[in-house]
């Protein structure tokens, strides 16, 4: 009986110590918006991606770029796109922003750009703004379970035997 206590309180110290981690991403999606997160898991298909406290499922095919080597809190940016006068375009992440210039995280790198030389721009300034509500995990489907109901009857022509049936069907949901 004292062994079985021992265990138990053994158990509940690891539970507390080791506690179920998540581990920080980066994911990019082929819209260009970016999203620092917790990786909960992954499948062949999708990642179950959480950012501020809500569950999202993300095809794999829908994303542009993902790491995981990326750590922080919860955080998003969008793509910006800026012409300039000289019709050069730079498309990039608004870093900074004052009266007479931008700074965009590029592919390039950070880029300093004058006010008077941009011609248009379609400038991304909200920040941690969460995933489209698409990929969201609503709460039936974070049980990942299909439950089917239903009633058959059989008769047979050649046999004078009526069978009826009730079956319950629970399959995991992919």
């Amino acid at each position: 009986m004292m062994r079985i206590k021992l265990l138990r309180a053994l158990f509940g110290c690891m539970i507390l110590i080791f506690p179920f981690s998540l581990f920080s991403a980066e994911i990019e999606l082929v819209s260009g918006d970016k999203f620092l997160g917790k990786l909960v898991s992954e499948d062949e298909r999708s990642y179950l991606f959480r950012f501020q406290d809500k569950d999202y499922r993300i095809p794999k095919s829908e994303l542009e770029r993902f790491d995981k080597d990326k750590n922080g809190s919860d955080f998003s940016i969008g793509l910006s796109k800026v012409r300039l006068r000289n019709q050069s375009i730079i498309v990039g992440y608004l870093i900074e922003e004052d009266q007479d210039r931008l700074i965009l995280q590029s592919q390039l790198g950070f880029i300093n750009v004058e006010k008077s030389k941009i011609e248009k721009s379609e400038l991304n300034r909200e920040k941690n703004f969460p995933p489209p509500k698409k990929y969201l995990v609503s709460s039936l489907e974070s049980l990942n379970t299909f439950l089917g109901l239903g009633y058959g009857i059989y008769r047979s022509p050649n046999l004078d035997i009526t069978l009826n049936q009730l079956y319950l069907n629970l399959e995991p949901h992919i």
